[in-house]
């Protein structure tokens, strides 16, 4: 959400500023236009500009979480996985009244139950 909508704004501006501002801001001669007042090199800049943050975000993100992956581990065991984090979390069950039968049936790799 906060990606999507930030992209989008930073993109608005390459699309809809009309010339009403930017004149001596960040070195720049002149007031800022957007591509649909004429002005395509706006838009460019800025496309470059969450392409560039897009890229260092995944990459950080990858970074940390293999750290945390290397460090502390980032899953559960296979029995916690199962049998859900309700309790190991929360201290309680958050849906009592539902539980999965144990048949003691397994599934092969082609879906069909044993």
């Amino acid at each position: 959400m906060h990606g999507t909508c930030g992209a989008w704004g930073v993109l608005s501006l390459g699309l809809f500023a009309d010339g009403t501002y930017g004149d001596k801001w960040n070195s720049v001669e002149g007031t800022v236009k957007g591509l649909f007042y004429g002005d395509a090199s706006q838009f460019v800049a800025q496309v470059i500009s969450v392409c560039t943050n897009i890229i260092f975000v995944f990459c950080a993100a990858w970074i940390v979480f293999k750290l945390i992956d290397l460090i502390i581990g980032m899953r559960v065991s296979p029995e916690t996985e199962l049998s859900g984090l309700d309790i190991p979390e929360m201290g309680s069950q958050a849906y009592p009244d539902f539980a999965m039968a144990k048949t003691g049936r397994t599934e092969t790799t082609n879906g069909e139950m044993q």
